[in-house]
């Protein structure tokens, strides 16, 4: 009992923590992709997918985590990660694209 509260301390801020995605204006990165935030693997499979064609991202979230890429390589991103057959077994989540402003 005497080592529950660090444990427990500890399993907050892992799950309240977000990445650091090095971003120079916030505001230029937008969500492509949600993926579940307890599975590392489809995390890292996501990162990878991304890298290989050069595009930076970074993930926030908790039990589900945000896939965020700057703003001008969120078509590519999405195509990416849509069609990678890594990936097509994966829960992931696309948002609707959203309609430019009139």
């Amino acid at each position: 009992m005497r080592h529950a509260l660090p444990i427990l301390l500890l399993v907050v801020l892992t799950g309240c923590t977000t990445a650091k995605m090095g971003r120079q204006h916030e505001a230029d990165w937008i969500v492509v992709a949600g993926i579940d935030g307890g599975n590392s693997r489809v995390q890292d499979l996501v990162r990878l997918v991304l890298k290989e064609k050069g595009i930076d991202c970074g993930m926030e979230g908790s039990l589900g985590y945000d896939v965020l890429v700057p703003g001008d390589r969120v078509a590519e991103a999405r195509q990416l990660l849509q069609g990678d057959p890594r990936l097509r077994a994966e829960r992931i989540w696309f948002p609707s694209p959203k309609a430019p402003a009139k």
